[in-house]
């Protein structure tokens, strides 16, 4: 359904990088649908329940056909109309979402989830730049090293 939604959102909103979008959208798949594995496996993996392997088996499966059905799904949304009443369901959501953000603190509520997102992910690059840095760093200094006791 991202997929979908991405490739509506590009289309109608006549965007002029789409790959950008693709490429995030792609992302958030993988996100989700890896997210979801890993979960599956933290809380089934120390079973020895059958059933519960299966779980995680599917949670692996999820993730082989949910990326190429992204794919397709963003190159040709039309193939999710095959289903019945996919259509109407797409016009609800839309007039529905369309509704919703029409209110003030909807939009402030929005404001704030993508205002936290961004904080996190913005936290999550500083701690790794500052990692990568101090890695590079220290790996200098003790290529220095090297050469002076030489």
């Amino acid at each position: 359904m991202i997929g979908v939604f991405t490739a509506a959102y590009v289309r109608l909103a006549q965007v002029e990088s789409p790959w950008v979008f693709a490429v995030i959208g792609f992302v958030a798949t993988y996100m989700v649908l890896g997210s979801n594995a890993s979960d599956k496996e933290q809380q089934l993996g120390w079973s020895w329940s059958p059933e519960d392997h299966a779980v995680i088996r599917g949670a692996g499966y999820g993730i082989l056909l949910g990326l190429p059905a992204y794919i397709l799904l963003y190159l040709w949304p039309e193939l999710i109309l095959a289903l019945p009443g996919m259509a109407d369901l797409f016009t609800w959501v839309f007039r529905l979402a369309g509704w919703l953000i029409s209110f003030w603190f909807v939009k402030a509520i929005l404001f704030f989830v993508v205002a936290g997102y961004f904080l996190n992910v913005g936290f999550m690059l500083l701690i790794g730049g500052g990692v990568a840095i101090a890695a590079v760093f220290d790996g200098a200094k003790s290529m220095f090293r090297r050469s002076d006791a030489a």
